[in-house]
């Protein structure tokens, strides 16, 4: 997920908290791999085509809203997978998730670390 770079530090916490609760609710999102760095983000590539005239960017320019983003994500896999906190559900750990796909010691993970995306995943 890309966002823009923002000066003001609320703005930018504000900003990297939705990416941040996406990444301690699903395995298959990775927070490691966000970036808010538009000089990053914006990198001309050989065609000479950046993202700076992407959506995200030209609506944060223009009203200054914080919460607009870029999500990229691959079709088929991811790179790596999250480890979850457990779930606490009146006052115990909660050993065993609702879904296979958020249980990493489940079977759908023991076949392929990282998945290959279907509509379970997504």
């Amino acid at each position: 997920m890309f966002g823009n770079s923002i000066a003001d530090p609320q703005l930018h916490l504000s900003q990297i908290m939705l990416p941040k609760l996406m990444s301690m609710n699903s395995v298959n999102f990775d927070f490691t791999e966000c970036s808010f760095n538009d000089g990053e983000n914006n990198k001309k590539d050989l065609k000479g085509d950046s993202r700076e005239g992407s959506g995200r960017a030209a609506v944060f320019r223009m009203t200054g809203i914080p919460y607009c983003y870029t999500l990229e994500g691959n079709y088929a896999t991811g790179i790596r997978i999250n480890t979850l906190q457990c779930r606490v559900k009146d006052g115990k750990k909660v050993l065993k998730e609702d879904y296979q796909v958020n249980d990493t010691s489940s079977a759908f993970y023991k076949i392929r670390k990282v998945p290959l995306y279907d509509r379970e995943v997504f």
